[in-house]
């Protein structure tokens, strides 16, 4: 397990992170292996690059982010597409609510 505040370890591959932790020592941990019991969310068909997407759709700190664009939004974006950008952003475009950043889908 790792204690961290950056979130990001998780794409990078960390299975267990405790975050948020208080000056008592408590957090919140985030097991990957456990997120096929998150009920709000159907990851049990997620795939780890299907996750990486949806944390770099939602925002990173290597490519600037589609504004308007959440975990949530991009969670429903890769359930519905998969991991193919290119659905993907075909999808963002006709529905014309969200701005994509120039070579977006190249710096990708």
């Amino acid at each position: 397990m790792i204690v961290t505040e950056d979130s990001d370890l998780l794409a990078f591959g960390v299975k267990t992170c405790l975050f948020k932790m208080d000056r008592s020592g408590n957090g919140i941990e985030i097991n990957l292996n456990e997120l096929e019991n998150v009920t709000d969310y159907h990851f049990s068909k997620f795939t780890g690059d299907m996750f990486l997407t949806m944390c770099i759709l939602s925002g990173c700190d290597y490519l600037e982010s589609i504004k308007g664009i959440g975990l949530k939004k991009a969670y429903k974006l890769i359930y519905e597409h998969g991991d193919d950008l290119q659905s993907i952003l075909k999808k963002i475009r006709r529905e014309g609510k969200f701005m994509i950043p120039l070579d977006y889908e190249r710096n990708f």
